[in-house]
C-alpha cells in the first residue's frame, strides 16, 4: 500500500459530494457535543490531509479549532504540503501516522481521524491499536478504510478471507467461513474487525470505554467505511447521556454493521433549489415538477442540510 501513488494524484478532494457530506456531518456532532460539555474548539484536531485541507480549513472555520496537525508519509510531497497550509495553525509533519499518535499528550484532547484511502491491513490495525491506547478521556477518534473486497476482479470470497485472514487473524470471530465474506457482507467485516481492534486495544484501560457516534458507508469512486466515537472515562459517559442521538439520523451508537449510508443524489442547481423550498418533509410534492424519482428526493431530504455547493463560475 506504502508504494501506491497516494489518492490526491487521482481525485480532487475539495469535489467528493459524499465525502463532504461526511465532513459536515461531523461537524455537525462535534457542535452537539460541545453542547453537553465538550470543549471542542480547544481540541487539537490531527489528520491526513494531504494537499487540499479541506478538513482543516472546515474545523477552524465553523468548530474554531486553533491546534491542528496534518501527517503525510510521503516527504516527497512535503513542498506542497508546506504550500497548501491554508494557515499557519496547521502543522505538517512528515512521517508514519501510528508513530505520531503514539508520541500524542496523555494531558490533551484530540480528534483523531484515521482517514486511509486504502483497504485495511496490519498498518491500519497497528495505527488504530497505537491510538486507543495513547488518547486520552474525552478524545474523538474516527477510522476510514476502503471498504471494497480485497484482490484481483477475479478473486471471491475464498481469497477475501484469506487476505483478512492473514492481516487480521486475530481480530476475526470464532470458525471464519467464506459465506461470511461475500461482496455484500464485506463492509460487515471490517466493521467486526474494527470493533475487535477496538475492544483489545482499550482492554488494558481501566474503566475506558469506546461510545460509538459514526458508523457510516458511502461512495465517491470506492466504497467507504467511517467508524468513530468517544475515548470515555466514567465523566465522558455521564455527558453523553445527555446527547439527542435519536434526532440527529447519522448517529450510530452500536457498530452492528448496519451504517448509516450516505446517498448523494445527481441534481441541478434549479432542482436542489426547489427541493429546499420543500426541506424538511415535504419534497415529495416537488417531485411532479422536477421529474426526479421518489429515491432521489428521499436520499436528498435525509442529507440535505449537510449537502455540498459547487459551481462552475463560467455557468
Amino acid at each position: 500500500m506504502k508504494g501506491a501513488a497516494p489518492s490526491f494524484h487521482k481525485v480532487h478532494y475539495a469535489l467528493r459530494p459524499a465525502k463532504q457530506v461526511e465532513r459536515r456531518m461531523f461537524i455537525d456532532a462535534f457542535i452537539q457535543l460541545s453542547k453537553i460539555g465538550f470543549p471542542i474548539s480547544d481540541y487539537h484536531y490531527v489528520g491526513m490531509g494531504s494537499v487540499y485541507f479541506v478538513d482543516y480549513i472546515m474545523f477552524h472555520r465553523y468548530l474554531g479549532i486553533a491546534k491542528m496537525t496534518s501527517v503525510e508519509i510521503r516527504g516527497t510531497a512535503k513542498r506542497r504540503l508546506e504550500f497548501n497550509r491554508p494557515c499557519t495553525l496547521v502543522g505538517v509533519h512528515i512521517g508514519d501516522i501510528a508513530a505520531y499518535v503514539s508520541s500524542l499528550s496523555p494531558d490533551r484532547r484530540y480528534i483523531v481521524w484515521l482517514d486511509y484511502d486504502h483497504i485495511l491491513d496490519k498498518d491500519v490495525i497497528n495505527a488504530l491499536k497505537l491510538a486507543l491506547v495513547q488518547l486520552s478521556p474525552g478524545s474523538i477518534l474516527i477510522i476510514t478504510v476502503d471498504a471494497m473486497p480485497p484482490g484481483g476482479s477475479e478473486d471471491g470470497p475464498a481469497e477475501w478471507m484469506d487476505y483478512y485472514s492473514d492481516v487480521a487473524g486475530p481480530y476475526l470471530w470464532l470458525k471464519p467461513g467464506p459465506a461470511d465474506f461475500s461482496r455484500s457482507g464485506i463492509v460487515k467485516v471490517n466493521t467486526r474487525i474494527l470493533q475487535s481492534v477496538i475492544d483489545s486495544g482499550l482492554a488494558g484501560r481501566q474503566e475506558i470505554t469506546f461510545f460509538p457516534l459514526f458508523d457510516m458507508c458511502y461512495k465517491d469512486v470506492h466504497e467507504m467505511l467511517t467508524i468513530g466515537g468517544v475515548i470515555s472515562s466514567s465523566q465522558e459517559r455521564g455527558w453523553l447521556k445527555s446527547l439527542d442521538t435519536k434526532r440527529f439520523r447519522y448517529f450510530r451508537t452500536r457498530l452492528s454493521g448496519n451504517p448509516y449510508k450516505i446517498r448523494v443524489p445527481l441534481i441541478t442547481r434549479k432542482e436542489k433549489l426547489q427541493l429546499d423550498s420543500a426541506m424538511p418533509g415535504q419534497g415529495s410534492k416537488v417531485m411532479s415538477e422536477t421529474g426526479l424519482t421518489i429515491k432521489d428526493i428521499k436520499d436528498y431530504e435525509k442529507i440535505y442540510r449537510f449537502y455540498p455547493d459547487y459551481a462552475e463560475m463560467y455557468l
